[in-house]
């Protein structure tokens, strides 16, 4: 099967369609246990409690499902191409409205994250200040505490609303359901911040089952060559060996070197960064450990 970026195709995961029906039906039972077979003995109990652990479950994927779609959409929106919105057009139409500024502890933390990320030319001078990034913070966190992770994820905030330009970084979702049409628009935004002049149609995904796994082949077309990435697809992880081999794919001419972090909310970032900045990095945004890793 050969899938280019803007498919639809189905990943062959149980849907959200599927799962809801049976966390209801799931309930149903434990409604009736409770209402026409007291008093429980122990199979009823058991039974009871089979019921209640698998509604409680498929509560916790839907959340994790519906805390990715936010990630899920900054890939899209970069793949896509940044267009500047104007403000009736912003996806965050009340961004602006929120009332307050950062505390002396967050705007720290946020101007850290800034200058560290100017230093690494990943930023630009101007481009986000400070209280800006703080409400786009502010817009996934209400009332929390800004700390260098939530800096970190505001970027993508800030993405989605058309107030910044991700040219140097990506917003890869986790515990979300993977297709080969994601999978290509995170190639596309992490070659575009490598510095390729690449379009959706350089991008050619195509899968084949190899006995009960399934095998991803990528071929690139850059400027002067086409390359070709083979990895193994997973429905319910984002084809880690895929990174690494995208992160070797850097311009000669203008080199980058691509780096990951995990800054929370359900998403890894990659960042592309001048070569030798990934320790600035870590010894400015890191309090325990390397948040910043290669991929």
């Amino acid at each position: 099967m050969t899938h280019r970026l803007g498919s639809n195709s189905a990943t062959g995961a149980p849907s959200r369609r599927k799962l809801l029906a049976s966390i209801a039906f799931m309930g149903l039972m434990a409604s009736i246990i409770l209402v026409f077979l007291r008093p429980l003995g122990v199979a009823e109990w058991v039974s009871l409690v089979i019921s209640i652990a698998f509604v409680l479950l498929g509560c916790v994927v839907l959340w994790r499902q519906r805390e990715g779609k936010r990630a899920t959409s900054r890939v899209a929106a970069l793949s896509a191409g940044f267009a500047a919105r104007p403000a009736d057009e912003d996806a965050f139409p009340h961004l602006d409205a929120i009332v307050g500024s950062p505390s002396p502890q967050e705007r720290q933390a946020i101007e850290t994250v800034l200058s560290a990320l100017m230093e690494a030319e990943a930023l630009d001078p101007g481009e986000v200040d400070a209280d800006l990034l703080w409400r786009a913070a502010q817009e996934l966190d209400p009332g929390e505490t800004i700390g260098i992770g939530e800096a970190i994820n505001a970027f993508g905030t800030l993405h989605e609303a058309g107030r910044f330009e991700a040219r140097r970084m990506t917003f890869v979702p986790v515990h979300v359901e993977y297709d080969s049409a994601l999978l290509a628009a995170i190639a596309l935004s992490i070659l575009r911040s490598l510095g390729h002049r690449i379009g959706a149609d350089d991008i050619r995904l195509t899968l084949a089952e190899r006995g009960t796994e399934v095998e991803a082949s990528m071929a690139l077309t850059l400027e002067d060559r086409v390359e070709t990435i083979t990895f193994p697809f997973l429905f319910k992880d984002a084809a880690p060996e895929l990174f690494p081999a995208l992160a070797r794919l850097g311009r000669a001419k203008e080199p980058r070197v691509l780096v990951c972090a995990d800054p929370g909310y359900q998403a890894l970032v990659f960042v592309a960064v001048r070569p030798g900045s990934e320790e600035l990095l870590n010894r400015r945004l890191s309090a325990n450990g390397n948040l910043f890793g290669p991929p």
